[in-house]
């Protein structure tokens, strides 16, 4: 089973009285999110747990054109969340399926350390894909997961 953890794309820079959680896609967020959304095109995900910020949000909607999937968990609990909250979330949305979480940092980079032991700082736009020998999330637990790949849209 495997875990796709995305940082949203890059961006747009704050405006006057604008709140952060409403700050959407800058272009090139945009273009981050179109180029790992095809290459992740044929990687099987069919769940996603999602962040309900808007630059979060605008990434999977940008990714998931080519993706597909139909089976969506938007949350505000998933807005700047540590990697325990980010893992608490996962583990009341219970699949079997292979998972997308499309969150920020510095949490969605912390959960990679998580569950890998690996400390990496995701960018904006890069997709960390973890792999677990489970059935289940419930199963997603400290050091279960073996980090398969990291994936940065300047390298596609």
């Amino acid at each position: 089973m495997k875990l796709f953890l995305l940082r949203h794309g890059k961006a747009k820079e704050g405006i006057d009285n604008q709140k952060d959680f409403d700050r959407g896609l800058a272009e090139k967020g945009f273009k981050q999110s179109k180029k790992i959304g095809k290459y992740l095109k044929n990687s099987g995900i069919s769940y996603a747990i999602v962040s309900s910020a808007k630059r979060t949000m605008e990434t999977f909607d940008s990714v998931n054109k080519y993706l597909n999937i139909e089976e969506v968990y938007e949350s505000k609990d998933l807005y700047l969340a540590s990697s325990e909250t980010i893992n608490n979330v996962i583990n009341t949305h219970v699949t079997e399926k292979d998972v997308m979480v499309v969150g920020h940092n510095y949490g969605i980079s912390d959960l990679v350390d998580f569950y890998t032991g690996i400390d990496i700082t995701l960018s904006t736009g890069m997709v960390a894909i973890i792999e677990f020998d489970v059935q289940s999330s419930a199963h997603f637990s400290r050091y279960a997961g073996r980090l398969i790949e990291v994936i940065t849209p300047k390298t596609l």
